[in-house]
């Protein structure tokens, strides 16, 4: 130090230039995350108490020092937990889309095949109606069918009974000549 330059005692600094001496520097640090912030502030101080001058109270700076590169050791510590804790939730996570994936698949596999049971059940009721509609109309014919065996059975019947009439009234008509061809014979 110089003749010329005068150790200026922080407390007797005005405030103001204090806060314009700071601004950029709390400006820089607010940017950064915490555990980053301490690390820095700690070098800083570090940086100032390698620098000061004899007669200067470095008990309060080596106690805040420390402090500081405590609390930044702590946050390192805290931000490795962390850092494993949000690896661990992103490997679950990844399994857990995996299973949503394979869920989303299995579900897309079922909905196909009820789609595709839905659209057999629609054929085979189809079928079943068409078939059923089948089944009446043999029934209709078989019945129209019966009655017309039973129609036919009747008038064979009939035929049968007029064709023995018949044969009977033949049968008699030539007894009748033969009768008269004797008669004529006898008379004669």
């Amino acid at each position: 130090m110089s003749g010329n330059e005068k150790h200026i005692n922080p407390q007797e600094r005005p405030q103001a230039e204090d806060s314009a001496l700071f601004e950029p520097v709390i400006a820089a640090l607010a940017q950064l995350e915490e555990a980053e912030r301490y690390r820095l502030i700690a070098a800083l101080l570090g940086q100032l108490a390698q620098h000061t001058r004899p007669g200067d109270d470095l008990h309060g700076s080596a106690e805040q020092l420390e402090t500081l590169t405590k609390r930044v050791q702590a946050l390192h510590e805290e931000k490795a937990s962390l850092d494993d804790a949000l690896a661990a939730l992103r490997v679950d996570l990844a399994h857990r889309d995996k299973r949503l994936e394979a869920e989303q698949t299995r579900a897309e596999e079922l909905q196909r095949i009820v789609d595709d049971q839905r659209v057999r059940s629609k054929a085979i009721q189809k079928e079943q109606a068409d078939l059923q509609a089948q089944v009446t109309a043999l029934n209709a014919e078989l019945h129209r069918v019966q009655v017309d065996n039973e129609t036919l059975r009747l008038k064979l019947q009939r035929a049968e009974r007029d064709a023995v009439g018949q044969d009977r009234i033949e049968t008699l008509e030539k007894s009748n000549r033969d009768l008269s061809a004797r008669l004529t014979e006898l008379g004669g």
